[in-house]
């Protein structure tokens, strides 16, 4: 048996023995039932027959990527225009998605954190230029001098997941600092500024930081910063064995077949990936950067300005704060996708129209069931009469 034949069974092997351990292999197969219900819902100012329009883009979004459903919503210069929903938020049950269902939405996670770092910023509390070390001088790796920024922006060298245990971990974290233990004692990728490596673990450290600086718990630092002055009533840490009743089951997909995920524990990442939220939630915190409930205009600049590595070149992602940063016929945007086990978002913001869309799914498939990004420009091109 070759090398690369070794290797497979092995990774195939580790694959079983971590579903075996989950109780994975014994769910149920789903299938899409053949009526998808749908709603949708334009608000007072919408403009007359946009939505219609979003219906289609609904329909056809959810019948060509196969997900079990697909809600979205779009907001202007403050307001909510419209939301809608299509498919189900679970097929055991028949439950329909509506624009109430709450989705994991992974890495979009890392804005709301980073806001919540930024309002500090504002304060006086934090200064994401000083050292993380001014905060957590006990961190083994806070010697290298890393700032708040570099982590906010992935220029730190903290790494990302290093396994399919830490992707899809089981294990619970009471505390930050717990979290932050599985990658404590890991030497930098890099020295800091010099590189950027994409990495949720930085994410942990800034909520470290923040718990220290503030002297408050992550989980009530965010409601009291963001989702209480946003309006984000619906949104907040998806913990492990605590189910709301409008949350969605998470599916995967195996030669055309879903299977219900399997329960993992998201809190060694909370802050760079372990929310639930709505569309509706989603854009509402659009809505607050857009018009300054949530951020001062130059501090919002800051949070939405690609920083460069120290040679000057800039970072291959265009990388903000929380935010990728691009532009194409509509204007320059900032946007966030997430990817989760068992649910998968997007957000995109249009500053200059004051547009912002989110779409949320209840698949794990991520951009291998359709191009969020693309699907939510098609989806701000309607509203923005293109």
């Amino acid at each position: 048996m070759t090398l690369m034949k070794v290797l497979k069974l092995s990774g195939l092997l580790l694959l079983l023995a971590l579903l075996l351990g989950t109780g994975w292999l014994f769910v149920s197969v789903e299938r899409r039932p053949a009526d998808a219900p749908l709603v949708s819902a334009p608000m007072p100012g919408a403009p007359i027959g946009m939505d219609g329009g979003a219906v289609a883009w609904m329909a056809e979004l959810y019948r060509d990527s196969g997900v079990p459903s697909v809600t979205a919503a779009v907001g202007l210069k403050g307001e909510l225009l419209w939301a809608g929903a299509i498919g189900h938020a679970d097929l055991s049950t028949a439950t329909p998605a509506t624009p109430e269902t709450r989705y994991r939405i992974g890495s979009i996670s890392k804005p709301i954190t980073a806001i919540t770092a930024m309002r500090q910023q504002e304060k006086g509390v934090i200064d994401i230029d000083a050292p993380f070390a001014t905060y957590v001088p006990d961190f083994p790796s806070a010697p290298a001098g890393y700032s708040l920024k570099q982590l906010l922006s992935h220029q730190a060298g903290i790494r990302h997941y290093a396994s399919m245990a830490e992707a899809w971990s089981d294990t619970p974290y009471p505390t930050t600092r717990e979290a932050a233990a599985v990658f404590a004692a890991d030497p930098l990728l890099f020295p800091p500024g010099k590189g950027f490596a994409y990495s949720s673990h930085g994410y942990t450290l800034v909520a470290l930081a923040l718990e220290k600086a503030v002297g408050q718990g992550f989980e009530t630092l965010v409601q009291a910063e963001v989702l209480g002055p946003a309006g984000m009533g619906r949104t907040g840490l998806d913990r492990k064995g605590v189910r709301d009743a409008d949350d969605a089951t998470g599916y995967m997909r195996a030669g055309g077949l879903l299977f219900p995920v399997f329960a993992d524990d998201l809190s060694n990442r909370y802050a760079g990936g372990g929310f639930r939220s709505t569309a509706i939630d989603l854009v509402a915190l659009g809505n607050g950067l857009i018009t300054g409930a949530l951020l001062q205009p130059a501090t919002r600049d800051l949070l939405w300005t690609p920083l460069a590595l120290s040679d000057g070149a800039m970072n291959p992602e265009r990388y903000a704060l929380g935010f990728r940063v691009g532009e194409d016929d509509l204007g320059r945007f900032v946007h966030h996708g997430g990817a989760a086990n068992g649910g998968a978002a997007m957000l995109l913001i249009y500053p200059d129209l004051g547009l912002t869309v989110a779409l949320c799914t209840n698949d794990s498939a991520g951009d291998a069931a359709f191009d969020r990004l693309a699907a939510a420009q098609r989806l701000a091109r309607l509203f923005a009469g293109k």
